[in-house]
């Protein structure tokens, strides 16, 4: 999701640099010595790596065989490949998941604010996130701003005449 116009500035010069190859290094990235980063931050929720493309079902996910994007569909899904659980921790066999739900996903790891509250960049609020795991955890946020968005292009309910019912008897 773009940042809009208003916050862009929390997210640009030399201290935001500084924050973000600091929580990426947390999470595991990789830098040369010039600060250039490599990749190499994991995922701090589900532990999926940065830069790779993976497959992904219902939040599940692993990292195919090199060849597996060419190879044809079996025909009970993915049965027998081991995938990782959302929260990166549990694994199992995703034996339910069909051609329909299983996507393949480029992955980009971004820093995330916990209370939603950019310029605040303290470590404990700041986490590296997948694009999934983003979006998941801030639903609420997101389903909030949409509403008071769209609220403000159509007409408030309180100005609107209200409507006698013994009139129409």
């Amino acid at each position: 999701m773009p940042i809009r116009p208003e916050f862009r500035q929390f997210y640009r010069g030399p201290a935001w640099a500084m924050t973000r190859a600091r929580i990426l290094a947390r999470a595991g990235g990789r830098f040369t010595l010039l600060g250039k980063y490599l990749g190499g931050a994991k995922c701090e929720d589900c532990g999926v790596p940065d830069r790779k493309f993976v497959a992904r079902a219902c939040g599940w996910w692993m990292i195919p065989p090199s060849l597996w994007w060419f190879i044809p569909w079996k025909p009970d899904g993915m049965a027998g490949v081991e995938w990782i659980a959302p929260n990166g921790q549990s694994r199992g066999v995703g034996d339910n998941f069909s051609r329909e739900i299983c996507r393949q996903v480029y992955i980009v790891i971004a820093i995330t604010h916990l209370n939603n509250r950019p310029g605040d960049d303290r470590d404990e609020n700041l986490r590296a996130r997948c694009q999934w795991c983003h979006l998941r955890a801030d639903q609420g946020a997101h389903r909030n701003t949409r509403s008071i968005r769209k609220d403000k292009t159509r007409p408030l309910l309180a100005e609107a005449r209200p409507i006698s019912l013994e009139a129409h008897v």
